[in-house]
């Protein structure tokens, strides 16, 4: 079991400062390396899980070219350290050692002067090239030269201590960008195997964890807002709803399982316990269920890792914001780890006596039962405490002359929803090829809300009739289970096939208990609130 990694961080968000932000990346194992000698010099093959992206560094010295790579693990057959000396005559050595802080260092040491290296993403891992002294001077020999490439004529000294134009102008600018860590090259929302994007012909949009946590993201809202083609619905008691094409979209799965219908009735999602989103755009969404034409939005959850790791972040901001959260992982066995992800939040509102309070708490465990069988579980809790706000009104075609922070219901009105959500993933493989799974999903919401309603204004007095609400108890649950089948074969000599077959039963049920009474109208300009009295 390799060491601990402790991770702090403070942000401060508010006038759109941000001084830190939580900094979270999955650890990688590198489970093999590979060299091939080629034409051009020699080829470093990492072997890593699917679907991974790393994050690397490139830098040099004299006569060694290093290749820092950032949350990963070596997790060799002979240990956390490999070298091998002379794998072509132009490279003295190649070595892979583990460092502190799950970084993995690649070291090329050439004859003569450093190699020239290249990173890139392949079928089984991460490829790095390495060219060699003789096949780069044959490179170079043949480019042919340009004028921005030819000697400069020497400069004669400028005169009182000024710089000539050749002096002053530099021959060329280069800025690196590091994209990897953004990088999703696989997703199973688009057809439930590990097929590479690429190779889909479908429109699927991920974000990753390392978006969502750049932008600061907290709801499921915030983090698809630069997803093309998909626009927040009709929100009206701070409910996820969306569209995507213009179609309102019915469906969000969490890890495949369609959730609620409901939708307009289910809490804002929280993204403490989300690994990245996925979106599927277009009629394709049958495939989970769902006859939505616009698409489907697919929550893709943190799993347990074989490293031990616990982050800390604590968020601070406008209206007396504050928002603590833990990622704690423990591998008990190589078998058997855990992980649980914590989130409270606290915040007031530019809206009078508006406050909200929100507690998630989320475990997942993960148990390799053998080589062949998974069995994984999730869970999560979500309280949503906020005021139920209806906003401003209008007069004739423009919002009423009364200030933003106005609200028109009264103090006690408020809307609390407690989610409880529970699901498992069994995996068999049958073969080598063949893979029979197995899942169910339970989901359950109980909602009270009490709150005014405005019905009908007088725009010449400034008057607004109300109405009471009252719904207590509004519960529905959502039970979903599914077998599949899937496996790979071939027809022919080169053409393979992914086939998966399966069957899906969802039961939906509601209940839910709703009072309607008349309330005490309200003069917009200068507003006389209620307390809970008036409803005894």
């Amino acid at each position: 079991m390799n060491g601990w990694r402790y991770s702090i961080s403070i942000a401060v968000l508010g006038a759109s400062l941000v001084i830190s932000q939580p900094v979270r990346a999955q650890t990688t194992a590198i489970e093999g390396i590979q060299l091939v000698p080629s034409g051009e010099g020699l080829e470093i093959i990492l072997q890593t899980p699917a679907a991974t992206a790393l994050e690397t560094s490139i830098s040099k010295n004299e006569s060694t070219s290093t290749i820092d790579i950032a949350n990963a693990q070596l997790q060799l057959a002979e240990g956390d350290r490999f070298t091998q000396d002379f794998p072509t005559e132009n490279i003295a050595s190649v070595s892979a050692t583990q460092l502190d802080g799950n970084i993995v260092r690649i070291a090329v040491r050439g004859v003569e002067e450093a190699p020239d290296v290249q990173v890139a993403r392949n079928e089984v891992g991460v490829s790095i090239s390495v060219l060699s002294e003789t096949s780069t001077a044959e490179s170079i020999a043949e480019e042919p030269a340009s004028e921005s490439t030819a000697e400069a004529p020497a400069s004669s000294e400028a005169s009182d201590g000024e710089l000539s134009e050749e002096e002053f102008f530099l021959d060329e600018i280069v800025v690196e960008a590091n994209r990897a860590r953004f990088l999703v090259p696989d997703a199973s929302t688009g057809t439930r195997t590990d097929t590479p994007i690429r190779d889909t012909p479908l429109s699927i949009e991920i974000v990753p964890r390392e978006v969502i946590e750049d932008r600061g993201a907290t709801r499921l809202q915030d983090a698809l807002k630069n997803v093309s083609g998909v626009s927040v619905g009709n929100v009206t008691d701070g409910a996820d709803t969306f569209r995507i094409r213009g179609f309102e979209a019915g469906t969000v799965a969490r890890d495949g399982f369609r959730e609620s219908v409901f939708f307009e009735r289910s809490s804002p999602r929280d993204t403490a316990n989300i690994e990245q989103v996925e979106v599927l755009k277009g009629p394709s969404a049958i495939l989970f269920g769902s006859l939505d034409a616009g698409g489907t939005i697919n929550l893709i959850t943190k799993r347990p890792q074989f490293t031990p790791f616990f982050d800390a972040s604590f968020v601070v901001g406008s209206f007396s914001t504050y928002r603590p959260a833990i990622d704690f992982n423990y591998p008990f066995t190589d078998s058997l780890r855990a992980r649980v992800n914590v989130a409270y939040e606290n915040s007031g509102s530019f809206r009078d006596f508006s406050s909200l309070e929100r507690l998630v708490v989320a475990p997942a465990i993960d148990w390799d039962i053998s080589d062949k069988t998974r069995f994984s579980l999730n869970g999560e809790y979500l309280l949503d405490d906020r005021p139920f706000d209806r906003g401003l009104v209008a007069i004739g075609n423009t919002i009423a002359d009364i200030p933003f922070s106005r609200r028109l219901g009264n103090p006690f009105d408020e809307l609390i929803s407690e989610e409880f959500r529970f699901s498992y993933e069994f995996e068999h493989d049958l073969s080598d090829r063949w893979q029979l799974r197995n899942g169910i999903s339970y989901t359950r919401n109980d909602r009270t809300r009490l709150n005014t309603e405005a019905d009908t204004l007088n725009e010449e007095t400034g008057i607004l009739e109300r109405r009471f609400f009252e719904t207590d108890p509004d519960f529905f649950e959502t039970f979903v289970a599914r077998g599949e089948i899937a496996g790979e074969f071939k027809t022919g000599s080169n053409i393979n096939h992914n086939l998966i077959m399966g069957i899906e039963w969802s039961q939906q049920t509601r209940s839910a208990e709703v009072k309607i009474g008349g309330a005490p109208e309200i003069d917009i300009f200068n507003p006389v609130y209620q307390d809970e009295s008036i409803l005894a």
